[in-house]
């Protein structure tokens, strides 16, 4: 493909004339793509080398005399420009990725979906169509394939498949609230809208986290339409309109029970082996299963020592890790050839529950929630608490007990703020005392 072409219908004209988006391709027939841009401009406006609006001060400043908005004007119709080139690159980029076909239809279908807005032309000051304002449920749906195409960025990377995940858990919900109350607005987004939306979500006995997580979505959406100039209410920013946040009960295994995971006998369940494999190799290494699932032959690397360690780089923080291989982990990767099979989480989370149970993993843990707004509790064995995550903060808080210190083990974990990964890790203030006085302050 070559680079995206701007160009006018009529650069002959004396009046307006629209812009193009011409795309040249082999697989296009006659090998190219016109798409129009919904946009307008004067040619003596337009740039033909930069294919973009004039920065010529002297020729804006003549016309700012009776269009005070043109300066603004120009940077708006640029930004598009951008925002459409960027969105062919990441068309024919996902195309190769996922080795679909490319088509006109395919491109402006693409394109559409991102760029339906219809823009205000830069007319004579007269008689012009005021640009229809894009509506709360359209620009949450744009939003949402912005993130899947790439062009929505966080800290200048693209959003990992997880949270793409959780705006959309959130649209399915924000729809369901809709259904039953009416469309939402910009504008709708009140106090009196917030309380609603809450009481909706504790009518479905929901957690006061997954709560809080559905606030946080829409703050950012709110948050994101307002710096595109979509509205101008701030009652999301308001310090009622709260993300709830409580700490967890969740879990990790301490070293006797890694030890009963390690020596049970499962001689009756042939395919849980694989599963408490799996299971350990997050434990030693303090990984996601995401992460986890990737290693391979070509993540073992020899450090200067001569020791043996995994090289990964994680998936959602994007963080490079490089975590030293102790001997019972390198015994599990020896027997799989130092690539271990790929296992799915929700199976991991089914049949490490069934193992803990075998290992005798039962003592009976009070956990204290908000469910539906209202506080309970309720008593469990611990094997009905493990997870696939359990490994993770299995891994990092058992590399804490033994002595660690939190920045060695950070660069381990691939937290990047020591008070992140001081509440991530699950230590007792019994277990902390018992750390601590092994120090030599305390001898």
């Amino acid at each position: 493909m070559k680079e995206p072409h701007f160009k006018l219908k009529d650069d002959t004209s004396d009046k307006e004339t629209s812009i193009r988006l011409y795309v040249f391709h082999g697989q296009f027939p006659h090998r190219r793509f016109v798409y129009g841009l919904k946009e307008s401009i004067l040619p003596e406006l337009w740039d033909s080398e930069t294919q973009r609006p004039t920065k010529n001060k002297t020729l804006i400043k003549e016309y700012s005399k009776h269009l005070p908005t043109i300066d603004n004007d120009l940077r708006k119709i640029t930004g598009h420009i951008d925002k459409i080139k960027m969105a062919v690159t990441d068309y024919f980029e996902l195309a190769r990725i996922h080795q679909t076909a490319i088509t006109p239809d395919s491109l402006k279908q693409h394109l559409d979906s991102l760029f339906n807005i219809k823009s205000q032309p830069i007319a004579s000051g007269l008689n012009a169509t005021p640009a229809k304002k894009e509506t709360l449920n359209h620009y949450l749906d744009r939003y949402i394939k912005e993130l899947e195409a790439g062009i929505r960025l966080i800290d200048g990377k693209q959003y990992v498949e997880g949270s793409i995940k959780n705006y959309k858990t959130f649209k399915s919900q924000f729809d369901l609230y809709q259904k039953a109350h009416g469309l939402v607005n910009f504008e709708d987004v009140t106090l009196d809208f917030y309380n609603a939306f809450v009481r909706f979500l504790n009518r479905k006995d929901y957690r006061i986290n997954t709560i809080g997580k559905h606030i946080s979505r829409l703050k950012a959406i709110m948050r994101a339409a307002l710096n595109d100039g979509l509205h101008a209410n701030t009652e999301f920013e308001r310090k009622e309109f709260k993300i709830f946040q409580v700490p967890t009960d969740e879990i990790y295994l301490d070293d006797a029970e890694i030890q009963k995971i390690e020596s049970v006998d499962l001689s009756d369940h042939p395919h849980l082996d694989l599963y408490r494999d799996i299971f350990l190799i997050g434990c030693y290494t303090a990984q996601r299963i995401s992460d986890y699932n990737l290693i391979s032959p070509h993540n073992i690397i020899s450090l200067k020592s001569g020791a043996k360690a995994i090289s990964l780089h994680q998936k959602k923080q994007k963080e490079k890790v490089i975590i030293p291989i102790k001997k019972k982990l390198a015994a599990i990767l020896e027997k799989y050839e130092y690539q271990p099979p790929r296992v799915q989480d929700q199976k991991l989370n089914e049949h490490i529950k069934t193992i803990c149970k075998i290992a005798k993993i039962n003592t009976l843990i009070e956990i204290e929630e908000i469910i539906g707004g209202k506080k309970v509790k309720t008593v469990k064995p611990k094997y009905e608490m493990v997870s696939s995550h359990t490994a993770r903060r299995t891994g990092a808080t058992n590399m804490y007990i033994a002595g660690l210190d939190t920045i060695s083990a950070m660069k381990i974990t691939g937290h990047t703020k020591e008070s992140t990964f001081l509440k991530y890790i699950k230590v007792s203030k019994e277990q902390n005392a018992e750390k601590l006085s092994q120090h030599e302050y305390f001898q």
